[in-house]
């Protein structure tokens, strides 16, 4: 191949690119770390088989319910409410003139 060719070749090359579009570069997968996790199939058929249809489904109506918690005996007594954690005064004797040295007791 002589210095002609290789130049006529060279060009087709370039000519060839200029024509092509850029491809879009594409954003990056999000992580799912369980994107590899597999599980035989007999372990799945084991798991499905050791819990009921309608046991399922009415666990997950369960979680779906909003609604507010009954006390089971509606008669129980309201909690005590609780102190401030502040002690009341307890009144303690005045003992000022216990330790006198200046008074008739002395």
């Amino acid at each position: 191949m002589n210095q002609e060719q290789r130049i006529a070749e060279l060009e087709k090359e370039i000519a060839k690119l200029k024509g092509e579009k850029p491809r879009p570069s594409e954003p990056w997968p999000r992580f799912d770390p369980t994107a590899q996790m597999t599980m035989p199939a007999s372990a799945l058929a084991a798991m499905v088989a050791a819990v009921p249809d309608r046991l399922v489904a009415d666990i997950v109506g369960d979680a779906r319910r909003q609604s507010a918690l009954k006390p089971l005996n509606p008669d129980t007594p309201k909690p005590q409410q609780k102190g401030t954690g502040w002690r009341d005064e307890t009144g303690f004797p005045d003992r000022t003139h216990d330790f006198r040295t200046d008074g008739p007791n002395c």
